[in-house]
């Protein structure tokens, strides 16, 4: 028999319209989930991108990249989670929040080795926020490792019992895995266990200086005329971990014992390297609206001034005012500027410098005019504002341009309008030091985490060059004869050359200050400084005992 299948074809039409619908549905069903597949591709690629932006701590790229990620409303407790820690590194308070929303969205499996996050949390030494990713981890990851990465937060926020509990506990997979920073934190907490201070700062050798009480929270220092700190500057990670100052304990200590029985300041600086060796701060009663002596008050300089009027002179060129007589006393505006003596015949700038002959200096002011002393001043003082972490530091203001020769006069050799800063005064002498060249000041070393690794590290920068090198090599040829036969000769010391300028300023009635710069060795400085002695009397005499002793102390040091 002969089959019609066109016939038989539409015999049940019924029948092919739900093969139709079928057919239909399947291809459906296979678009819909190859949109799925492909959309969630697309979001893991996102994620994926994002996580790689975290690590390499380009955050703003990384938050951008994981919003449109959200966007897509695929993956959204990964995406959640991966914002949760872009948020975490920046310390900012939206982490929990992702956290939180990671979690109902029932987060299974993380796009992040949540082990490398919380090694990196640590190893930069930021444990609140490594607490906060703990706990998130501990709502939905089932691993006994988080135990271990929990007592080193423990341990960090001085909650030894807890941490002692845990450290008793440990599994062995736990002691196999982390058994050399396990011995580490029992070393942590014996010392905790056995000590009420916790040791916070310390000096360029690790030697404690400030510390923190472990049950009061209250800051401790070693001992007295330390520089302080606005504590109000570090963050609350900074008391739990290592602060290494680049202080060199000896040369601070050599400065407290030679500034002896005055209030004041002595600066040590590494003109190499930009790195204060020694900040002293020996504030009187009456000293109590700032921190510190030595980055914030703000003296009359005297003589020391003369080195900024001398290099506004050399740049000049153009006249030459020597020989120039002294005659100990010269009148102004119907006023008098008075010398200590009578120096007589001032052979050059050289002589000038190291006899600090008022005179000269007043007339090479009163010759140059104030704009060009005014921009030496500036070079030299003015340049952006220098800051150090945790210490104020005052700003200094020059006087507004003048056609007053009196105001010009006594300002060119240091003394009324013109006031300045133990820390400025140790910044001169470090450029004549390094050759004209400023470096940048810094007083933290490194930071280290609970475990002594270093995660922040300061490293010697250049401002810019102030004077150039000829000019220096005349700076320095007439401070070191400040001390062979000037007014720093009394501090000469046998076997060891080093060069000075000194200055006396102040008022009579409270005692003139001994003020005073300098760098040593003559040829190879390792230190710049400055002295500023208050009611010890003339540099030449007292200021100059004191740096005498100063440099005896340390001399062995800086060879």
């Amino acid at each position: 028999m002969e089959i019609d299948f066109k016939h038989y074809r539409y015999q049940r039409p019924g029948e092919r319209k739900k093969r139709k619908r079928r057919n239909l549905t399947i291809l459906i069903i296979f678009i819909i989930g190859f949109s799925l597949l492909a959309w969630d591709q697309v979001s893991s690629y996102y994620v994926i991108r994002g996580k790689k932006l975290i690590l390499k701590e380009k955050y703003n790229q990384a938050e951008k990249i994981l919003y449109k990620a959200l966007s897509l409303k695929r993956r959204k407790a990964e995406i959640n989670e991966a914002l949760g820690i872009c948020y975490l590194f920046q310390k900012k308070k939206q982490a929990s929040k992702y956290f939180q929303i990671a979690l109902q969205r029932g987060i299974k499996k993380s796009f992040f080795k949540w082990e490398k996050i919380l090694d990196k949390l640590i190893g930069k030494g930021e444990y609140n926020s490594a607490e906060i990713y703990c706990k998130y981890l501990k709502k939905w990851l089932k691993s006994q490792n988080l135990i271990f990465y929990e007592t080193t937060i423990l341990l960090a926020n001085y909650k030894i019992k807890e941490a002692e509990k845990n450290i008793i506990n440990y599994s062995p997979e736990i002691l196999k895995k982390f058994s050399k920073r396990i011995n580490l934190q029992k070393k942590i907490l014996n010392k905790l266990k056995n000590k009420k201070i916790f040791y916070f700062i310390f000096d360029r050798t690790h030697k404690p200086l400030y510390g923190r009480s472990i049950k009061k929270a209250h800051i401790i220092p070693v001992h007295s005329n330390l520089p302080l700190f606005n504590w109000k500057a570090f963050s609350s990670e900074d008391f739990k971990n290592q602060i290494i100052l680049t202080i060199n304990s000896k040369i601070q200590d050599s400065a407290i014992k030679a500034l002896g029985k005055y209030n004041g300041s002595i600066i040590v600086i590494n003109p190499q390297t930009g790195e204060i060796l020694a900040a002293v701060n020996k504030k009187g009663k009456e000293d109590i609206s700032y921190l510190n002596t030595c980055f914030q008050k703000l003296y009359e300089p005297g003589s020391i001034i003369k080195i900024l009027t001398a290099v506004a002179y050399l740049m000049e060129r153009k006249e030459n005012i020597f020989p120039y007589y002294c005659k100990g006393i010269e009148k102004l505006q119907n006023k008098v500027i008075y010398d200590w003596i009578s120096h007589g015949k001032v052979e050059n700038l050289t002589e000038a410098l190291a006899f600090s002959c008022n005179l000269t200096f007043a007339r090479i002011g009163l010759n140059l005019g104030w704009k060009k002393i005014e921009n030496v001043f500036k070079d030299f003082l003015m340049h952006s504002k220098i800051e150090i972490q945790g210490i104020p530091v005052s700003s200094l203001n020059i006087p507004q341009p003048t056609t007053n020769n009196w105001d010009l006069a006594r300002m060119c050799i240091g003394l009324d309008k013109f006031k300045i800063t133990p820390f400025h005064a140790a910044l001169i002498a470090s450029i004549i030091a390094n050759r004209g060249v400023l470096m940048k000041p810094f007083l933290i070393k490194e930071k280290r985490n609970i475990y002594g690794i270093p995660y922040f590290k300061n490293f010697p920068s250049k401002i810019k060059r102030i004077i150039s090198e000829e000019i220096n090599y005349k700076l320095r040829e007439a401070m070191i004869k400040v001390v062979e036969d000037g007014t720093g000769k009394r501090a000469k010391i046998q076997g060891f050359k080093f060069a000075l300028k000194t200055g006396t300023a102040g008022k009579k009635e409270k005692g003139y200050n001994s003020i005073l710069i300098g760098f040593a060795p003559a040829f190879n400085p390792k230190i710049a400084f400055s002295i500023f002695a208050e009611g010890a009397g003339r540099a030449d005499l007292e200021g100059a005992r004191i740096t005498k002793k100063f440099l005896e102390y340390i001399k062995e040091e800086l060879k």
